[in-house]
């Protein structure tokens, strides 16, 4: 999966965590985000060899309010 599909399906997943209708749903939603941006996290520095800092937990923080 390139980089692309995976920024697609972890903004889907975002999204999800808020419009889903259930809590199992969005608790799903949450858990499939979060393997995304590892994956991007891992991924991306293949690309120029920089190393990124991505700290997940605060994107969660700001998407749970």
């Amino acid at each position: 999966m390139d980089l692309n599909e995976l920024f697609a399906r972890h903004q889907t997943a975002l999204f999800d965590m808020f419009n889903r209708a259930s809590p199992d749903g969005r608790a799903w939603a949450e858990q499939c985000a979060g393997y995304y941006a590892e994956r991007i996290e891992h991924s991306a520095p293949l690309l120029d060899g920089t190393p990124r800092i991505v700290d997940t937990s605060i994107l969660k923080g700001i998407m749970h309010g």
